[in-house]
């Protein structure tokens, strides 16, 4: 009688702890999904260094009346552009991959190989550290995918994706809320003086100059509203850095009970964070 008593608490024990860990995974699956859904704002953002490049190069010919020259040099945006699209990419697929290893269905994820030849560019490059940490957040994936137990796997996957994680996070957040948000205000500026130019011409009508200025003004409220769509989509990564850092303490913790406490808050959060981004794009 008393072995079939222990043998039963036994049992509730062991489906309590199965069902506190199916339980911890599901949120650190939610996390996951609603992180990639604030990174994968990166893909609406309607802005590139190429882009702001091109902006500038017709703003210059439009007032040197350059009708010839029809070449923008714009090698180096494309560049830029190519190394946030990389560090994009390696981000995306370590969350996909925390998605599909919470919910015990991980696979291989095409990866796209680091190439030197982008590099280069004179507007952002990734340093050595964060090409290490291409590097990194990308074997992560194979490692993932040779060990045994769900709750191993995560902890590893996270350890070992933290450092990497923390340095692109930061690359890409660095290029969009400072160096791109530069470009914008040279963008802005170079608007006002095309503007300013347009109006000294004497032969214009009055209807002309107010079509000048009207246009100016469209031109600076689409800048400005991208500017802020930057400083939104900033506030998500960085929120994402301080939630993956909760999420390695928790899973450091023998206790997967922190993560039903940590996890609920940095996802409501995150949350926030996308409905004020997207109340910006809406607009």
């Amino acid at each position: 009688m008393v072995q079939k008593f222990q043998g039963k608490l036994l049992l509730v024990i062991l489906v309590s702890f199965l069902l506190i860990g199916c339980v911890s995974f599901r949120y650190v699956n939610r996390y996951a999904n609603v992180s990639l859904i604030g990174l994968q704002k990166f893909e609406v953002l309607g802005t590139s260094y190429k882009q702001c490049c091109i902006e500038n190069c017709l703003s210059d010919a439009t007032q040197t009346f350059d009708l010839e020259n029809n070449i923008c040099p714009c090698s180096s945006s494309d560049k830029a552009d190519q190394a946030m699209g990389l560090a994009y990419h390696a981000l995306k697929n370590y969350l996909t991959g925390l998605a599909k290893l919470s919910a015990n269905s991980l696979k291989n994820i095409d990866l796209i190989p680091f190439g030197n030849s982008i590099n280069d560019s004179i507007l952002i490059s990734l340093s050595s550290d964060q090409m290490k940490a291409y590097g990194a957040i990308m074997q992560t994936f194979s490692n993932a995918i040779t060990q045994k137990y769900r709750k191993q796997k995560l902890r590893v996957y996270l350890q070992k994706g933290q450092e990497p994680f923390t340095q692109l996070v930061g690359f890409l957040d660095y290029s969009l809320s400072q160096n791109l948000k530069e470009t914008i205000e040279v963008e802005k500026l170079n608007r006002k003086i095309e503007t300013f130019n347009l109006l000294k011409d004497p032969t214009l009508s009055t209807w002309d100059r107010q079509e000048a200025v009207s246009n100016y003004y469209a031109k600076v409220r689409e800048l400005e509203s991208l500017e802020k769509r930057l400083v939104a989509y900033s506030r998500i990564l960085r929120h994402l850095v301080v939630g993956h850092q909760q999420l390695v303490g928790s899973f450091d913790s023998t206790d997967l009970n922190r993560l039903k406490e940590v996890l609920p808050q940095a996802i409501h959060a995150l949350e926030d964070l996308i409905i004020q981004y997207n109340s910006l794009h809406a607009l």
